[in-house]
């Protein structure tokens, strides 16, 4: 659901771009004050020119694996739709319609992604709606042999225990990190060479 939910607002934050990149060829044949929108530009060079390319960063950057660049595309986005904005309420002196829509499109994007971070970071997920990582699997399983050692759990069910775990890994998105918590449980003997190499496989087909 949360990778459908970003998609959607990728989705949304390119058909902005696209509209921005639209205008720059409808906004002066459109605009009903020639002058004034030649005049924009003469007063701000080029201004077209940057107003892509910084729509074109901040869509590059949203779709970037790095977190942090996502995060400063979605910062773009959203001064791009403050300036769309900006633009639509002072009409008479930008003489521009089909830009700042595009903007404001973007920054519909960027506050989509807001609110989601911020739904998700006071915790209103749906309750159970968390999948487990890698990471917790491999505590667990740490967890677990204890108390096989312990004589809390028989050797069954440990294995029980554990053949549940690692299916329920299927799901669950593993890192380089997991994989050094994974080699130290098979230095442990708490997973097998099989299973190992089962979770590596799949780290290196993400």
């Amino acid at each position: 659901m949360k990778t459908m939910k970003n998609i959607v607002i990728k989705s949304i934050v390119f058909v902005g771009l696209l509209v921005t990149v639209l205008g720059t060829i409808l906004d002066p044949l459109i605009t009903s004050d020639p002058l004034t929108f030649a005049g924009v530009f003469m007063l701000v060079p080029f201004l077209p020119l940057y107003i892509i390319l910084a729509a074109a960063l901040g869509t590059a950057f949203i779709y970037s694996k790095n977190a942090t660049l996502a995060n400063v595309g979605y910062g773009l986005m959203a001064f791009g739709g403050a300036i769309g904005i900006a633009m639509l309420i002072w009409f008479d002196s930008f003489s521009l319609i089909v830009i700042p829509v595009g903007l404001i499109i973007m920054f519909v994007g960027a506050l989509l992604k807001a609110i989601l971070a911020i739904i998700s970071f006071f915790g209103f997920e749906k309750a159970g709606s968390r999948q487990p990582s890698s990471s917790d699997i491999a505590d667990a399983l740490l967890k677990f042999k204890d108390l096989e050692k312990d004589g809390v759990l028989s050797e069954e069910e440990f294995a029980a225990l554990k053949e549940k775990l690692i299916a329920s890994d299927e799901k669950a998105k593993p890192t380089i990190d997991d994989l050094k918590k994974w080699k130290k449980l098979l230095d442990q003997n708490v997973i097998t060479e099989e299973e190992f190499a089962e979770l590596k496989k799949k780290l290196f087909a993400e």
